[in-house]
């Protein structure tokens, strides 16, 4: 069962990555739409949406994530980070419902990623990021 996961999710996450290679961010400014320097919070969600990030997280498909898809999630993609980084999957599901939209999920990687909590993410913010994720 653990093995057929395992496979799963490497399939879930080589798709995700080879549909979206051509947007698939190396630098900051492959995401900063207004050439600012920094990444904004809707810059960022844009960006996750046309790299379809949140669907690497969702493994069984279904229109949320839940909780132990969310643990999955940290352990497969935030392994290098240390759990106050990301916070707690309440931390993450703003509404109280126990699932996490792909809104939610969105404002829980930015706030992850954000390391100062200035409501923009850098380029070292983004460069830390990207190179634990990859």
């Amino acid at each position: 069962m653990k093995f057929t996961h395992l496979v799963t999710t490497a399939a879930a996450l080589l798709i995700a990555l080879t549909a979206s290679c051509a947007v698939y961010p190396e630098t900051i400014e492959d995401w900063d739409y207004n050439d600012d320097l920094y990444l904004d919070n809707d810059e960022f969600q844009s960006a996750l949406d046309d790299v379809d990030y949140y669907e690497t997280w969702n493994y069984d498909g279904e229109d949320f994530i839940t909780e132990d898809e969310w643990n999955e999630g940290v352990d497969d993609f935030f392994g290098a980070y240390h759990s106050d980084d990301f916070g707690t999957f309440a931390d993450w599901d703003l509404n109280g419902d126990g699932l996490l939209s792909d809104d939610e999920f969105d404002q829980g990687v930015f706030d992850t990623v954000d390391l100062n909590d200035d409501g923009q993410i850098m380029d070292a913010e983004f460069d830390q990021w990207y190179d634990d994720d990859n």
